[in-house]
């Protein structure tokens, strides 16, 4: 799920207002956990990325993130607007021409529907697309959009997550090296770190398998 502020970039303290407003709300969702990570756009508004887990539906999850944006409260100045567009909707109203923009509610910005909250699920075989979407917004790929001052992620309802017990292995250096030369052909790529790449199995267990082999293919060189 990324959720973002349409609009004119926020400051602060009016997003930390809206986020502390959305994570009361999904405490209230009842079985709903999840992790997020803070990016900042190119035009320098806040947005997250977050994993989820529970029971609450999208349109809830959704519907939710739209109410909060009421926080910041009415908008009337220069905005990213190509075309023009009006609506009324019982209290809200909303006018936009192009480059200016007035709103009574962020949550009815032209667009916001479709872009201020978008969520994928993930098939049920898929046990490490969580992961995946996780690491790509922490990678080296991502430096263009960090910049944010304060915290860069957390997770709300922690309490509800399971933790997976890790597995350790230890290999002897020439193991080590063979692993390593192993996983670099398989990630095409001839720096160990990938410098932001990253290759992943269907499964953790992949990755022991290969160890395991260099294990065995060192013993009977």
């Amino acid at each position: 799920m990324t959720l973002t502020v349409p609009g004119p970039p926020v400051t602060i303290a009016e997003w930390r207002r809206v986020f502390m407003a959305y994570r009361n709300r999904l405490s209230r969702l009842g079985n709903i956990t999840l992790i997020w990570r803070i990016e900042l756009q190119k035009r320098g508004q806040p947005h997250l990325h977050c994993v989820c887990w529970g029971t609450a539906c999208t349109r809830r999850l959704r519907k939710a993130w739209l109410e909060v944006l009421g926080l910041l409260g009415p908008y009337e100045g220069p905005a990213s607007v190509k075309r023009a567009s009006h609506f009324s909707s019982g209290k809200e109203r909303g006018e936009f021409r192009p480059g200016w923009a007035k709103v009574t509610h962020r949550g009815f910005w032209q667009g916001a529907h479709k872009r201020a909250v978008k969520i994928n699920g993930l098939g049920k075989s898929d046990s490490m697309g969580w992961w995946r979407y996780l690491a790509a917004h922490a990678s080296k790929s991502k430096q263009a959009q960090l910049g944010w001052q304060g915290r860069q992620w957390g997770t709300v309802n922690r309490a509800l997550l399971d933790r997976a017990e890790p597995f350790l292995i230890e290999l002897p250096v020439k193991a080590t090296f063979k692993a390593l030369r192993c996983l670099k052909r398989i990630a095409n790529c001839r720096f160990a770190s990938g410098h932001g790449r990253q290759t992943w199995f269907v499964t953790p267990v992949t990755a022991k398998k290969i160890c395991e082999w260099a294990m065995e293919e060192t013993n009977g060189s």
